[in-house]
């Protein structure tokens, strides 16, 4: 598949004199989900990686990044045909469980240093916290967890419990439906306190996409086809949901801000869905799949992921700044030599160096090193580069390095 640098933007480049601090921002789009019958994948920017090597089913439903950690919560299936939840770290497998039941690790999210995970384990919805579990539901009925975030240290998690649509705070229980019809919350997001969450319940005849805001519902299509709200995100007071709607009996990628119908560029070649929706600097960003393609739809114009050769499945999205602002001015660090050969010294007096981050000129992570003053830059090519150092009180600077 040919990656070319539209799938990344360079927004801001200003380089200063003296004590100025370099300004840089580039954004890395990262998506999660699987290709048919094969292997967990993230793509970065376009770029796949296997997470799983296939020979088992593996899926990937959520990504997140914190401070240039990629963490992804799926599955994969081991040997006896079980599935395991999983936890990656920077393409790291870990497994929240033994394999004796099975089990998936639907969304992760990770706030001061600590990472939740919601799923489910034979019929439990289930939290993972730091790869410690908690039972949301009993297993009496079916239950499931399907989306975790925290806000000021609340933890949410949207959910089922049978056919009742639920969200848990700190592990207490609300209940969004009355369970006289089969329903799901899908997605949950806190803004200012206020709790949004996405999903779907059935009217006799179809499935509705669904709203709940601080349990109140709302109904995003008239239940005349079949419809899915997936993810919810809200940014600058607008709520942006993700979903798709059934017309003839073929699903169609939706998205809806406040309520309104957005445009999606489509190509109208067999069915669509929208499954995440993430916004970033203003631009709205949705994955989910067109054909057997998947997509990343910005601000409605596509963009293409997968190379077509196998159906492949979008979950997840995520967007972030790779360089982001520095903080730091230029006599609070040393870098020598520059231009340099092999090795780059890195100094910082008055404090340790957490990490130092190599990215390319079009701001894609190549490497990182946690805790070096020295870092080997003889495997890369000749050019420039930019090199963030990171102290341990979290103050970053970016300098543009040449490799000779």
């Amino acid at each position: 598949m040919k990656t070319s640098t539209k799938q990344y933007r360079i927004l801001l480049v200003s380089f200063f004199i003296g004590l100025c601090s370099t300004v840089l921002t580039a954004q890395d789009i990262y998506v999660a989900g699987n290709e048919y019958q094969g292997a967990a994948k993230l793509w970065t920017n376009g770029t796949p990686q296997d997470l799983t090597d296939g020979v088992n089913f593996g899926n990937a439903w959520s990504v997140f990044v914190d401070d240039g950690d990629v963490y992804v919560a799926g599955t994969e299936e081991n040997n006896t045909g079980i599935r395991v939840a999983k936890l990656w770290i920077n393409g790291t497998p870990q497994s929240l469980t033994d394999g004796t039941l099975n089990a998936e690790a639907r969304s992760v999210f990770v706030y001061n240093g600590n990472i939740y995970v919601a799923g489910d384990e034979s019929g439990t919805a289930k939290l993972w916290t730091n790869g410690t579990p908690q039972d949301l539901t009993d297993g009496a009925t079916y239950g499931r967890a399907s989306s975790v975030y925290v806000d000021n240290g609340d933890i949410y998690v949207a959910g089922k419990e049978g056919d009742i649509a639920k969200v848990w705070k700190n592990g207490s229980p609300q209940d969004l439906t009355d369970g006289t019809q089969s329903a799901e919350a899908l997605s949950v997001f806190v803004d200012n306190g206020d709790v949004y969450v996405a999903g779907k319940e059935f009217n006799g005849t179809n499935n509705i996409a669904k709203l709940w805001t601080n349990g109140t519902p709302q109904d995003l299509t008239d239940g005349t086809d079949d419809a899915y709200a997936k993810s919810v995100y809200v940014a600058n007071g607008n709520v942006y949901v993700a979903g798709n709607e059934f017309n003839n009996g073929t699903g169609k990628a939706k998205l809806w801000k406040n309520d309104n119908p957005q445009s999606l560029i489509l190509d109208n070649q067999g069915s669509s869905d929208a499954k995440s929706v993430v916004v970033y600097n203003s631009d709205v960003y949705v994955a989910g799949e067109e054909g057997n393609l998947v997509k990343v739809w910005i601000n409605g114009t596509p963009q293409t992921i997968s190379d077509g050769s196998t159906y492949a499945y979008a979950y997840s999205v995520f967007v972030t700044n790779s360089l982001g602002v520095s903080d730091m001015t230029e006599n609070h660090f040393t870098l020598y030599p520059n231009p340099v050969q092999d090795i780059l010294h890195v100094e910082i007096p008055l404090g340790n160096i957490q990490k130092t981050s190599l990215f390319s000129i079009t701001g894609q992570r190549l490497k990182t090193w946690k805790g070096k003053t020295d870092v080997n830059l003889s495997q890369f090519a000749p050019g420039s580069y930019f090199v963030k150092i990171t102290a341990q009180d979290g103050k970053t600077v970016v300098k543009q390095v040449v490799k000779k």
